[in-house]
C-alpha cells in the first residue's frame, strides 16, 4: 500500500506529498494556480482532495470547490472511503493521510475573488488623484466617492489605489454593483462569504447582507480597505451600516453624486495627458502631435474615448484626416449625456463614430456581442469559454485569437494578471445601438446561464447558485420583452433561485412572466404551464397570498392529473402543495 499525505495549510494551500518524495502545493485563491495543478494530480490524489474537500467544505474557496467539480466530473472519478482514506485505481490502493493546519477565525487579506489591479505606471495623469484618495482616506473620512462621467478611469483609478497602497491594508475586498440591488450585490460578491467564514445559511437577502456587514465591522485590526465599484443612490440607505474608521477605508466609485459620501470630483485629463494618453496607445508615429491635440480636444478630453481612438489608428493604420472626418460626420447622432456645469457630454457619439470605422469582423462582432449579456465586470477566460460555448458557433479555434483582437482595439478591457476580460458599460451601449442583439445571436449564452441556475434539489445548495443571479439579470435584459421560450425558462430558473434569496418579489414577477409566454407557446394544458403555475403558487405562498397560491395549485393539479398517468410522481407532489397552502389558510 502507498502512503500519502495531503496537507491543508492555514493559508487555504493545499500541498500533496507522494510516498517516493515529490509533490505539489495548490494555491486554492489562485483560479489559474487551481486548474493548472489539479491537471497534474493523477485520479487518485484527486479522489483523496475530493474527499477532504468535502469534509473541509467551509476552509476552502467556492472557486476551488468549483474547479475541482469539474475536473471530478471530467476524470469521472468516483470517491473511495471517505472514513478510511482509502482510495483504488485499478489494482492498486491508496492510502492517503491529510492534515488540517487551519486555524479557526483566519480571514485570509483577499476577501473577494476579484481584485482588479492596475500597476500606478500603467495610467496617465491621475498621480495626484491618487494621493488625494489616500490622504482623505487617512483623515478619518467615512466613505470617499469618486464622482464622473462614464469612461472618464474612475474604476481604473479605484484599481490603481488597490495597487499602490496593497500593502497597507490587512484585507481587502473589492464589490462591484452590477445590479440594482446593492444587497444582492453584496452577497452575491464571490468569495466574500468564505472569506468572511461565514458559515450560516439564512435565507433572506437582507439578513445574509447583514450578516456580512456585522462580520467586517467586527474586525479588530486595520486598517482595511473596501472598494464598492459602479456605486448608485441606493447605496446611502447603508451608510450607517458600512464599518467605519478608523479600522476601515471605504472607497466608492460612481457615475452619481451619493449623499453623505466625500465627494472626490474626477475631471478629464489635461490636454498635456491627453496627448500622452494617446502617444501611449499609437506608436506608429505618422501622426504629429499637433494633429493628436486638435483630436483629443475634439473629444473632449474623454479617457475611454481617446484610448479607443488611438488603438483604432494603430491597429487600422488610420490617418488624421479619417478620424476627424469620421468624428465630424457622426456628432449629430441624437445621444447626449447631459454632465456637471451644464457642458454636453457627446461620449457616446464619438465611440459610434469611431466603432462605424474600425469595420469589425463577423466573429468579433459575434463576441462582443455575447459580452454584452454579461454583467459589466470582469470574467475569467475559461468562464467565457464555459458560458459561451465557442465550439457551438465553430469558433473554438479562434475564439483566444478574436480576445485579443478586440482588446487591441480596445473594444475589450483586460487584466493580464488574472486572464480576464470585460466590457465597459458605455461600449455595450454603442454596441446595442449600432447592432442590436438578437436572441439568435447570443442562444449558447442564454442555455448556459439557465442551465447554471437550474437547481438539482437532490444535490444541489441553492446558495452555491446565488452568484449566477447577476447572470441571468444581464441575459434578460438584452430582450425585456420576448416571450422566446427559452426565455421563459431562464426566466423559472431565475425566480427558483431570487426565492432562494428571499426576493419573492423579483420571483413573482418574472415567474407571471414565464407563465404569460408558456401559455402562448404551448397551450393552456401542457405540463410546462403546469410546473409555472405550481412554482408561482409557492412564491405566492411565501408572499402570504394564500387564495391566489391556492388557486394556481388547483390549475396545477388539474393539468397534471389530465396529461399524466394516474400514480406519476408530479400529481402527488403538486396535491401535497396544495394541500399545505390550504392548511395555512386555517
Amino acid at each position: 500500500m502507498n502512503k500519502n499525505t495531503i496537507n491543508l495549510q492555514g493559508n487555504g494551500a493545499i500541498v500533496v506529498k507522494e510516498a517516493h518524495g515529490g509533490g505539489i502545493t495548490i494555491d486554492t485563491n489562485d483560479p489559474a494556480d487551481i486548474l493548472q495543478k489539479l491537471q497534474q494530480l493523477n485520479d487518485a490524489q484527486i479522489a483523496a482532495i475530493k474527499q477532504l474537500a468535502d469534509e473541509q467544505a467551509g476552509q476552502l474557496s467556492e472557486v476551488f470547490k468549483t474547479s475541482l467539480r469539474d475536473v471530478v466530473s471530467q476524470k469521472n472519478i468516483v470517491g473511495g472511503s471517505i472514513s478510511a482514506k482509502l482510495v483504488k485505481v485499478g489494482d492498486t490502493i491508496y492510502e492517503y493521510h491529510y492534515h488540517d493546519h487551519t486555524k479557526p477565525g483566519i480571514i485570509p487579506k483577499a476577501l473577494t475573488a476579484k481584485i482588479p489591479k492596475i500597476s500606478q505606471d500603467k495610467i496617465i495623469g491621475r498621480d495626484a488623484e491618487l494621493h488625494d484618495l489616500h490622504t482623505r482616506l487617512a483623515d478619518n473620512k467615512q466613505v470617499v466617492l469618486v464622482n464622473g462621467l462614464g469612461g472618464i478611469g474612475k474604476t481604473t483609478l479605484a484599481q490603481a489605489y488597490a495597487a499602490a497602497y496593497w500593502d497597507e491594508y490587512r484585507h481587502v475586498a473589492w464589490v462591484s454593483q452590477i445590479s440594482e440591488d446593492v444587497i444582492s450585490d453584496f452577497i452575491n460578491t464571490e468569495w466574500l462569504l468564505d472569506g468572511l467564514k461565514i458559515q450560516g445559511q439564512e435565507k433572506e437577502a437582507r439578513k445574509r447582507f447583514i450578516r456580512i456587514i456585522t462580520e467586517l465591522r467586527k474586525m479588530d485590526a486595520g486598517p482595511n480597505l473596501l472598494i464598492i465599484d459602479n456605486a448608485d443612490r441606493e447605496l446611502a440607505r447603508w451608510y450607517d451600516y458600512l464599518p467605519g474608521q478608523p479600522l476601515w477605508h471605504i472607497l466608492v466609485t460612481s457615475r452619481e453624486r451619493i449623499e453623505k459620501f466625500d465627494v472626490k470630483e474626477l475631471d478629464f485629463l489635461s490636454e498635456e495627458e491627453a496627448i500622452n494618453l494617446f502617444l501611449r496607445h499609437y506608436a506608429r508615429g505618422t501622426i504629429s502631435r499637433e494633429a493628436i491635440k486638435e483630436l483629443v480636444t475634439l473629444v473632449d478630453l474623454h479617457t475611454l474615448t481617446i484610448e479607443i481612438l488611438a488603438k483604432t489608428a494603430q491597429t487600422r493604420r488610420t490617418g488624421i484626416k479619417q478620424l476627424k472626418t469620421a468624428l465630424k460626420d457622426d456628432l449629430t447622432a441624437n445621444v447626449y449625456v447631459d454632465h456637471k456645469g451644464g457642458k454636453i457630454e457627446r461620449v457616446t457619439s464619438y465611440l459610434s463614430s469611431i466603432f462605424t470605422m474600425s469595420t469589425l469582423t463577423g466573429d468579433q462582432l459575434w463576441l462582443l456581442k455575447q459580452f454584452v449579456c454579461l454583467p459589466a465586470e470582469f470574467h475569467s477566460f475559461d468562464l467565457l469559454k464555459k458560458l459561451i460555448r465557442p465550439e457551438e458557433s465553430r469558433k473554438e479555434a479562434v475564439f483566444s485569437e478574436i480576445l485579443e483582437e478586440l482588446c487591441a482595439r480596445g473594444w475589450l478591457l483586460q487584466n493580464s494578471e488574472t486572464d480576464s476580460y470585460k466590457m465597459h458599460r458605455i461600449i455595450a451601449d454603442v454596441l446595442k445601438r449600432q447592432h442590436p442583439v438578437a436572441l439568435t445571436d447570443v442562444e449558447a449564452i442564454i442555455d448556459s446561464v439557465t442551465e447554471k441556475l437550474r437547481i438539482d434539489q437532490n444535490k444541489d445548495n441553492p446558495v452555491d447558485k446565488f452568484t449566477w443571479i447577476p447572470y441571468g439579470k444581464s441575459v434578460l435584459a438584452i430582450n425585456p420583452d420576448s416571450d422566446d421560450a427559452k426565455i421563459s425558462k431562464l426566466q423559472n430558473n431565475l425566480a427558483l433561485v431570487l426565492q432562494d434569496l428571499g426576493d419573492y418579489e423579483g420571483a413573482k414577477k418574472l415567474l407571471e412572466k414565464a407563465l404569460r409566454s408558456d401559455e402562448e407557446n404551448f397551450g393552456a394544458d401542457h405540463p410546462t404551464v403546469a410546473v409555472r403555475y405550481s412554482n408561482l403558487a409557492l412564491v405566492l405562498q411565501d408572499l402570504g397570498d394564500y387564495e391566489r397560491a391556492l388557486e394556481l395549485s388547483a390549475r396545477s393539479a388539474a393539468i397534471f392529473q389530465k396529461v399524466l398517468p394516474e400514480g406519476h410522481p408530479y400529481i402527488k407532489t403538486v396535491s401535497d402543495i396544495y394541500q399545505s397552502i390550504k392548511d395555512q389558510m386555517k
